[in-house]
């Protein structure tokens, strides 16, 4: 498999619509995530936990609603990484089966729609959403 066939855990949109309420501190449509921790962390890289698909990090989150109820996720934006809080929700997928995902810390109706997808469309993503 070619590295940009590889799929990645993305922000594909947000629930809440108005984009003018958005802000750099929330997951923001074209965000890839790639790791969180139950901890705010200064050692980026040995304490986040990897992420590599959207059905695992639902599982994970998942695990650990009952304990926490906000996470740090490391998400790559652009050409840098970010490290933002965000809260656990869940998700009624149906009767049987529940779905987690994160919203922003700040605003509970930022709600992010995640997806697995290739690196190519989520840089098609981050052309399409602009702060």
């Amino acid at each position: 498999m070619a590295a940009s066939d590889q799929t990645l855990v993305c922000v594909k949109q947000v629930k809440q619509e108005v984009a003018n309420e958005w802000d750099e501190s929330m997951p923001l449509p074209r965000d890839i995530i790639e790791g969180f921790s139950e901890h705010d962390v200064d050692d980026t890289d040995k304490s986040f936990v990897s992420v590599k698909t959207n059905s695992e990090f639902s599982s994970q989150l998942g695990k650990i609603n009952q304990r926490v109820e906000s996470i740090w996720i490391q998400v790559r934006r652009g050409d840098g990484l970010l490290k933002l809080q965000t809260c656990i929700v869940q998700q009624k997928v149906s009767v049987l089966r529940r779905k987690y995902t994160i919203q922003a810390t700040t605003d509970h109706r930022h709600i992010a729609d995640l997806a697995d997808l290739t690196l190519k469309q989520c840089i098609e993503l981050q052309g399409t959403y602009s702060l």
